[in-house]
């Protein structure tokens, strides 16, 4: 059976047919149409020099360190994709690796230190290639990948530059790489001085598995954004969800601008980023109020952080869950669960017979407060949305659900298209922080374009918005 021209293209690359007019000869004596051969291996050397091209640069400029991962979400996160500075401003081995993919090669790949990491590595010189191709695509995002598995080494004859490599010592995999051809490596590793490094030796007898981009080189739009551009599509699984709502919970809890607020001298039941109840019911308020009673601000946790449908719908609608006894809402929902007080995990929601918080972790809650919090220049004020410990609740819940929903982004989400749609703006010529949270600052970016672009400035993400962004070249 004939191999794909793709097929042929890599043999060539690695010397398998020879070079000049003997391996066109051979390539024609085989059937193969020798031109589209060339022009294949054209592409993918074009592609390879632009990834190694990168890895030199990004190398040899000396800006960036190792960085060693620990529980702060910013040492997983790429410096490149989120403006990282300072002590933030480098990766782990694995993130280099991926990095050089997408910012040198411009692959659709995820980009983070954790795309394959120590545990699946591991599994992976178990694997058979089909096994372990499988794995690395669904973890990098990448269809267009090939796994190639030597045991005892992979020759460098065997590479070609671009190729991420996998380093074992006996079967533990202890480092990833970028080959960048001539027998020599770019990494980013402890070892090194500085630890983002170009042209290290290559070891052969720690290298047991390469990974090979095997799809075609992406073409831009002309002078446009490169990048993934936010969806209407709003797509979450349960940890993702919990872990926004968490962060959603802190950000608003670290926020002086929120303080408590109920009855008369504020919203009861009311969100901030939704509308009120009362504004809604006209009781002569003329703006939104940055206040929240307890429930309210868990309910928008779920509702604007974690993305859940049903929790935003009741947002909207300046509904919230009933804490108040076994029988209330979240006893009786389906998005949540009855757990034990000795099994707290972030994101539980904690409930006593007047009061709900969202459990952080760490015996921490974030709550908005009671009492007299709600009035302006009580001492409790600027604390009454705060991290605190947790005591006296008598039940608690785990959200159980899921996100697969259509909706426009709007200020208070929390969700990786937002840190999509703040990479845009970057690129667009706006100076804003990749958080992934849509505060005030992305707001104010999202009306700058709006305006620009001639659509109406009202803040809110949709199609026409998205459109617009998709159009913009420079």
């Amino acid at each position: 059976m004939a191999k794909s021209i793709n097929d042929i293209s890599f043999e060539v690359l690695i010397g398998k047919w020879g070079a000049g007019q003997t391996r066109r000869d051979k390539l024609i004596k085989a059937g193969y149409d020798a031109d589209k051969v060339q022009a294949r291996v054209n592409e993918i050397v074009a592609l390879d020099n632009k990834i190694c091209k990168w890895a030199k640069k990004t190398c040899d400029s000396g800006e960036y360190k190792y960085k060693v991962w620990t529980d702060d979400s910013k040492t997983h996160q790429c410096p490149v994709c989120h403006n990282l500075t300072g002590k933030y401003k480098g990766w782990n081995c694995i993130g280099f690796a991926w990095a050089c993919w997408k910012h040198g090669g411009g692959l659709p790949c995820k980009c983070h230190c954790g795309v394959i990491d120590n545990g699946r590595g591991d599994r992976m010189i178990k694997m058979t290639e089909a096994e372990a191709t499988k794995l690395v695509q669904e973890r990098s995002g990448l269809k267009e990948v090939k796994v190639i598995i030597n045991k005892k080494g992979i020759p460098a004859s065997d590479l070609i530059p671009g190729d991420i490599l996998l380093y074992y010592e006996g079967n533990e995999y202890t480092h990833m790489l970028l080959y960048v051809g001539g027998g020599k490596i770019a990494d980013s590793s402890r070892g090194h001085t500085p630890q983002v490094k170009y042209g290290v030796k290559y070891l052969q007898k720690y290298c047991k598995i390469a990974i090979r981009y095997i799809g075609k080189t992406p073409t831009p739009a002309k002078n446009g954004y490169t990048g993934k551009i936010p969806s209407y599509k709003l797509v979450k699984t349960n940890a993702e969800v919990i872990a926004d709502a968490v962060k959603w919970a802190k950000w608003i809890a670290g926020d002086n601008h929120f303080h408590y607020g109920y009855g008369d001298g504020a919203h009861h039941n009311g969100c901030f980023f939704c509308g009120t109840q009362r504004l809604k019911r006209g009781h002569g308020i003329k703006e939104y109020e940055y206040t929240y009673c307890c429930n309210p601000f868990v309910g928008a946790a779920w509702a604007h952080g974690g993305g859940d449908a049903t929790a935003y719908k009741m947002c909207h609608e300046c509904d919230s869950w009933d804490f108040g006894t076994d029988e209330g809402s979240y006893h009786k929902s389906k998005l949540f669960e009855r757990v034990s007080l000795n099994s707290l995990k972030p994101g539980d929601v904690l409930c006593s017979d007047s009061h709900a918080a969202l459990y952080l972790g760490g015996g921490k809650v974030a709550q908005a407060g009671h009492e007299d919090d709600n009035e302006e220049g009580s001492k409790s004020w600027k604390s009454s949305i705060s991290v605190g410990t947790w005591k006296g609740y008598k039940r608690a819940y785990r959200y159980k659900g899921s996100v697969n929903a259509n909706r426009p982004l709007s200020h208070g989400e929390v969700s990786a298209r937002v840190a999509d749609l703040q990479k845009f703006f970057v690129w667009y010529g706006i100076k804003i922080t990749v958080d992934s949270i849509f505060g005030g600052d992305t707001l104010d970016a999202v009306k700058k374009f709006q305006k620009e672009q001639k659509l109406t400035v009202d803040g809110w993400v949709g199609e026409k918005t998205i459109k617009a962004m998709k159009a913009v070249k420079k």
